[in-house]
């Protein structure tokens, strides 16, 4: 399915799409008891288990700025507003959204908000949960909800929109945001810092990382695959990217150098990793665990990549991911353990049902979607 479609069949066309619209499609939905597919620009349609839905929402049309406080530091977009716009709008005023997921110029901040998706700016900045200060919404039972407000003070619906945050449409459709900015740094410099091979050398190097006196906006781990992708050598590489005044920038440098050998890199590397980790794969997920425990998720991870897999690690957040077009054994794929969690991204269809059927069977989950989406016509399936 392309995504393109407004309360049509899965693969018709669409007209525009407004709160209005989304409201009528859910409602209509369910008086003829069929299911939804919602979606954003449609870049991550292949990611969750398999939908099965006749109808398709698509959010990418409607998008636009709503509302934007330069003095505030907030802005008001629609779901479908990508957040290249959103960069666009804001850097006039030199302010910007620090979220940069995989395949951030095409992302729409609706879909980047269900996904919780996030990238190396996470690193400095968070994820996507801590920017966002208020969300419009449509249930499952057409129902608009609004939560938060424009204004960086107000916390009310605080719980709502963190739930919203990763639940994969299954709850509510989102229509309007509202997040919070940030001044851009006068100075946005990035080095790439050569990488020791092995669990053990990169556990050390990581720790040394996480204890210096760095400021950075992102530290990103990088295989050999993804580096000579980017531009670098045909090696393991830590991009790093640091921001501030002149002074707060050298001083940081100095920093680094006395870390290892570092190169300074045209800032377009983030847009390339962005570009690259975003490809469609027929095999890619997430391992996590603590920061202190990065060695093994990565030698871990670097596994399931073999030759031509693609490892990048967010490691001051414990984070590991690792996208493939080579689908590994069944039994080889990792599955969560009291130390390491386990996120499936894409998998084979015929997978889903051994590895990961569900990761919301729990009654607090079900009593949630009871409160939200009690026809279950939202994305049903996706997260089990």
């Amino acid at each position: 399915m392309d995504g393109s479609a407004i309360g049509a069949r899965v693969g018709e066309g669409g007209a525009g799409v407004s709160t209005e619209t989304v409201v009528a499609s859910v409602r209509d939905a369910a008086g003829a008891n069929e299911r939804l597919r919602i979606s954003g620009a449609g870049g991550w349609m292949t990611a969750g288990r398999p939908v099965q839905a006749l109808r398709a929402v698509s959010l990418a049309p409607d998008k636009g700025i709503v509302d934007y406080v330069p003095d505030d530091l907030t802005i008001t977009v629609r779901a479908g507003t990508s957040l290249a716009d959103i960069f666009a709008a804001t850097r006039v005023n030199n302010q910007w959204l620090p979220l940069d997921p995989p395949g951030a110029s095409m992302s729409t901040i609706g879909a980047t908000i269900a996904t919780a998706s996030s990238g190396p700016l996470a690193h400095g900045a968070g994820y996507a949960r801590d920017f966002i200060l208020g969300v419009e919404l449509v249930t499952g039972k057409g129902d608009v909800v609004r939560s938060g407000g424009r204004v960086v003070k107000n916390v009310a619906g605080f719980d709502l929109m963190r739930l919203m945050c990763g639940s994969w449409g299954t709850l509510a459709v989102i229509t309007e945001a509202t997040l919070r900015l940030y001044a851009m740094p006068r100075v946005d410099r990035t080095f790439a810092l050569r990488a020791p091979g092995g669990a053990n050398g990169i556990e050390k190097l990581a720790a040394e990382l996480r204890a210096a006196p760095l400021a950075a906006l992102s530290m990103e781990l990088v295989n050999a695959t993804l580096a000579r992708k980017v531009g670098l050598d045909a090696d393991n590489f830590i991009l790093v990217r640091l921001g501030g005044n002149e002074n707060v920038v050298g001083v940081q440098m100095k920093t680094l150098a006395g870390m290892g050998e570092i190169v300074e890199t045209d800032g377009v590397i983030w847009d390339k990793l962005s570009e690259a980790v975003s490809q469609p794969a027929t095999f890619s997920l997430r391992l996590s665990g603590l920061p202190t425990a990065i060695g093994g998720l990565w030698s871990a991870a670097e596994q399931l990549a073999g030759n031509d897999g693609q490892t990048h690690s967010t490691f001051s957040r414990g984070i590991v991911r690792v996208t493939s077009n080579v689908v590994p054994d069944a039994a080889a794929i990792p599955r969560p353990t009291a130390s390491q969690r386990v996120t499936y991204e894409v998998l084979p269809a015929q997978l889903w049902q051994s590895i990961s059927p569900s990761v919301v069977g729990s009654r607090l989950s079900e009593n949630v979607h009871d409160a939200y989406d009690p026809h279950r016509l939202l994305n049903p399936g996706i997260l089990g």
